[in-house]
């Protein structure tokens, strides 16, 4: 009998909003992980809709490069797009490590009867995957320019780092917005007033702008391939230039990697079984047949549509190609599933993003499996 270790395998692979940085813009944003978390911050109304406003930030206003949206600062920050490989805008006073980002989400990758509070249970799963030790306060309902808004503060260990955030979600026209500001833990209180005074300050200049893909030459950044190889040194993938190695996708998977920029996730990972946790003349359909019946349950993909299968050839191993596209707590995702049979065992090449970006990125996703190798 086979182990069916992987019958969890699929629950945590999805794409998930509002990857936040830690402090200092060199900082690179945190991987994603297991999005099945239950949410800690509560939905409830904790104060009236105008208890946290305050006047907006006396200094100078940014607008982010389509003009959509803008944001006040205090005179001492400075503009800064390195925050945050998706945000729109983003600003700092790098010397006093202050901090803010406002981040869009078109919801055309949402499930049609999302929420704002489905909205911020996905976003605020994220940060507590994608960092440690993560404590979220009671939301409250605040009002943005006169937007209804939901608002915590968020404490949590970045890389090692003790930081809290400002955190704040609202929707207007065709985007809902994740708005954060931040900075060390021990510095929080000191400088929340000011966090507050600048988030106020956000205002949405245009309402019926969609975020994009960019015309998905943004999973082709630029640069030398990337040549990565499992920890067993039993499998290996070359990725174009922007991906990078990554840890907490799926804590199943031999190998991951992901490449983000604005609007545009790209998400990997490599699954490898050897054939002793099959029956003996367990084949290749067979497996194919066994990840189809557990997606078909209904359970791990919302609303699933499968393409055909495909045979190939990945560097003279057989193998199976088809695409799924659905919906993962709310959020409407695709993969790009290659199961290869090797002499010793099986493997899953997956890749993955926001369902309206497949189009865009599936040929860098085949390209890539492509060069798939089993190494022994």
């Amino acid at each position: 009998m086979m182990k069916k270790k992987w019958n969890v395998l699929l629950a945590t692979t999805v794409l998930t909003a509002g990857i936040l940085s830690g402090c200092g813009s060199d900082n690179k944003p945190p991987t994603t992980t297991d999005p099945s978390p239950s949410p800690t911050a509560s939905t409830e109304p904790s104060a009236s809709p105008t208890a946290s406003q305050k006047p907006a930030a006396d200094g100078k206003e940014l607008k982010s490069k389509d003009e959509s949206v803008q944001i006040t600062v205090p005179k001492d920050w400075k503009e800064n797009d390195s925050l945050n490989a998706q945000a729109i805008l983003g600003a700092a006073n790098l010397v006093k490590e202050k901090y803010v980002i406002a981040v869009p989400f078109a919801k055309s990758e949402f499930a049609d009867d999302t929420t704002l509070d489905d909205f911020m249970t996905v976003a605020n799963q994220n940060i507590e995957m994608t960092a440690e030790n993560t404590k979220i306060s009671e939301t409250k309902d605040i009002q943005i320019d006169g937007i209804p808004a939901k608002q915590a503060v968020i404490s949590a260990e970045i890389t090692g780092i003790k930081v809290r955030y400002l955190i704040t979600y609202l929707e207007k026209g065709n985007r809902f917005y994740q708005l954060a500001a931040w900075t060390l833990d021990e510095r929080y209180d000191e400088y929340e007033e000011e966090f507050t005074n600048v988030i106020n300050s956000f205002r949405v200049l245009k309402d019926d702008v969609e975020t994009t893909a960019g015309n998905g030459s943004d999973s082709k950044t630029s640069g030398k391939d990337v040549v990565l190889t499992d920890s067993a040194d039993l499998t290996e993938i070359t990725l174009p230039g922007g991906w990078t190695e990554a840890n907490g996708l799926n804590d199943e998977a031999d190998l991951q990697a992901l490449n983000l920029s604005a609007g545009n996730e790209n998400y990997l990972m490599v699954l490898n079984e050897p054939k002793t946790d099959f029956d003996d003349g367990f084949t290749l359909q067979e497996y194919y047949d066994l990840i189809m019946s557990m997606q078909t349950d209904g359970s791990l993909i919302g609303n699933a549509v499968h393409s055909d299968p495909v045979e190939t050839d990945i560097n003279g191993n057989k193998g199976i190609q088809f695409e799924v596209r659905g919906e993962v707590d709310k959020v409407k995702i695709a993969y790009l599933f290659t199961l290869v049979e090797s002499e010793n065992g099986f493997h899953q090449v997956i890749f993955w993003t926001n369902a309206n970006k497949m189009d865009d990125n599936k040929q860098t996703y085949i390209d890539a499996t492509n060069t798939f190798k089993v190494k022994k």
